[in-house]
């Protein structure tokens, strides 16, 4: 299969980044596959690719990209819902959604060393289909979007954004109930990020800060790096997740055409079960009450962590005019909502 059609969505942890690729997912021409440069790794390649590196990547990149459409861990290939595609047979459409959950069920049941071996069998041979369009999301690939863009000229990049006050206290969230490993809050190999860099970011004092200003920081430099590599750059688009639960379906029939792929009626039917959901929120499900997303951080953060957060913004905002909103569908990101008039319900992790 051709890389050169490739669609990409990139944003930091906790953006809204599964639910739109799952929206793009939903159509039948589409091979998803979820975070797979976190199971198939490439340090080889920069963390933060620079513009003057690209001549020395370029065909490193290609090849790696072709390594994750390969790639069919259960985490890669297997993420739900899962929907009917073209290179599918009567057989291969039933059959899929069965494999994939008792081999999700089997994966959760061995230690964790062995999970990687557990694989999604190749139904439908989606990789030697003509009319296969490939996708891959990411989010631990922010340094490396201007490089995709440089390496597969026809490649479409779409950068979701998340304000932090919902991703920040997504991830304290998820730090709290134990769903990932703890975290430093700011990986020590981004402050050689060109935008760490610009603000001046001292790493003995971010190794002492609170963890929510730690995040804070995390949320600027990626995003700031990601948006400077879209700069001027037709193929890239930027997408907040905010205005995408305001009007999923009109930003999604734009994120379509912007991606050269036909409306779809099951993408309307996916967008109307994934943001009216009314029960139970899984913290790595799809389906959330769009409503309710809108302000739910102001009922995780407390005060204190706030003005933490607002305190880390205002000073990225004077130190250096990062935001550009010069990419197709960019808009200044920063968006300081008001104090919370709800009173705030405090987390243990967030004072770090």
């Amino acid at each position: 299969m051709t890389i050169d059609n490739l669609l990409v969505v990139f944003g930091a942890p906790r953006s809204g980044t599964t639910w739109v690729a799952k929206i793009l997912d939903s159509h039948p021409a589409v091979l998803y596959r979820h975070e797979p440069d976190i199971t198939r790794p490439n340090r080889a390649l920069p963390l933060i690719c620079r513009p003057e590196e690209h001549d020395s990547h370029r065909a490193q990149m290609r090849a790696y990209v072709s390594a994750l459409l390969e790639t069919r861990s259960v985490k890669a290939a297997g993420s739900a819902p899962v929907f009917p595609k073209v290179y599918d047979t009567a057989w291969t459409r039933a059959a899929r959604p069965l494999t994939v959950r008792a081999l999700r069920t089997l994966e959760r049941l061995l230690p964790r060393e062995q999970r990687s071996r557990v694989q999604i069998p190749d139904l439908g041979q989606p990789l030697q289909h003509p009319g296969t369009r490939p996708l891959i999301k990411s989010v631990s690939g922010l340094g490396r979007v201007g490089l995709v863009l440089d390496a597969i000229p026809t490649s479409r990049v779409m950068l979701i954004l998340r304000e932090p006050w919902g991703q920040i206290a997504s991830r304290l969230r998820g730090l709290e109930q134990g769903r990932f490993e703890r975290t430093s809050g700011f990986d020590p190999r981004w402050l050689a990020a060109p935008a760490a860099q610009a603000m001046g970011l001292d790493p003995d004092r971010l190794e002492r800060a609170p963890l929510a200003e730690r995040l804070a920081w995390d949320w600027v430099v990626k995003n700031a790096t990601a948006m400077a590599a879209m700069r001027g750059q037709a193929r890239a688009r930027l997408l907040r997740y905010e205005d995408m639960l305001a009007d999923p379906l009109g930003h999604a029939q734009a994120l379509f055409t912007f991606a050269d792929l036909s409306w779809q009626d099951a993408t309307e039917r996916f967008i109307r079960s994934s943001t009216t959901y009314r029960g139970r929120e899984r913290y790595y499900r799809v389906y959330r009450n769009a409503e309710l997303q809108k302000t739910k951080w102001r009922r995780v953060i407390d005060l204190g962590t706030e003005r933490i957060i607002r305190d880390v913004l205002e000073q990225a905002a004077s130190i250096a005019p990062w935001v550009d909103p010069a990419c197709d569908g960019g808009v200044a990101p920063l968006r300081v909502p008001p104090a919370s008039p709800i009173p705030p319900v405090p987390l243990a992790v967030a004072a770090g």
